[in-house]
């Protein structure tokens, strides 16, 4: 899955990823709704996505978000501002966020 998402990102193709569960309080992510697939990346031999809410705010609430106060802050800072060299990221409540693929 992590390949086919890839290479349509490599390729600019417009991506969708759908959820089929009830609202997820604890993470923020809505049931029923449907998420762009924005772009991914691999950092420190993790992969990671990025997903956007199309309302434009409500973010997942994870590990890597914004909102992350359990991943270690080095790490963190340190992921960040990889996405951000890619032009990929700010810390705002956009509807964009990043998530370990394996989590998705």
């Amino acid at each position: 899955m992590l390949k086919v998402i890839a290479d349509a990102d490599d390729a600019h193709h417009v991506m969708w990823s759908g959820l089929k569960l009830e609202y997820d309080e604890e993470f923020g992510l809505e049931g029923s709704h449907l998420y762009s697939v924005l772009s991914h990346t691999t950092w420190d031999k993790k992969d990671f996505i990025q997903l956007r809410n199309p309302w434009g705010d409500g973010e997942y609430s994870g590990k890597w978000s914004d909102e992350d106060t359990k991943t270690d802050a080095t790490k963190l800072k340190d992921f960040r501002t990889h996405v951000k060299q890619l032009n990929k990221h700010k810390v705002s409540d956009d509807g964009k966020f990043w998530m370990e693929f394996k989590d998705y």
